[in-house]
């Protein structure tokens, strides 16, 4: 097992806890049970998914990180960036798009890169390319 399928399963795993806690919720609910309790277990899941987002993205910009290094330019990094953190001041002005840019140098789990048209107006979304890939 490669240590990417490794990761996957962890986060399998943890999804499938996450899964568990809010079929608790539901229980709890319809069981008529106290309503702080059912609180402290919705707060328990929002930590769990919290964390699991926060697995999720560190390791996003990890590898847009090691790919910006790799081609010596921040490009992709930055679109990255923008697109995880949307309204935020790496938002504001993302850097054009060029012929060959993907929106993300660091797509991996589809195997291949979109390239962007050369006379795009606008820089590419994960969201697009990804869209634009099926």
């Amino acid at each position: 097992m490669t240590a990417l399928q490794a990761r996957d399963a962890a986060q399998l795993a943890r999804l499938s806890r996450i899964e568990g806690q809010l079929r608790g919720v539901r229980a709890m609910i319809a069981g008529g049970r106290y309503c702080l309790d059912i609180n402290g277990q919705i707060e328990a899941v929002i930590g769990a998914l919290r964390s699991l987002k926060s697995e999720l993205v560190r390791d996003l910009v990890r590898a847009c990180a090691l790919e910006a290094h790799r081609r010596g330019d921040p490009t992709p990094m930055l679109r990255c960036l923008a697109e995880l953190f949307p309204g935020s001041a790496v938002a504001e002005s993302p850097p054009r798009a060029t012929s060959g840019d993907s929106a993300c140098g660091c797509a991996e789990s589809s195997g291949s890169k979109a390239t962007v048209p050369r006379d795009a107006d606008e820089p590419p979304t994960l969201t697009r390319m990804q869209q634009e890939q099926h």
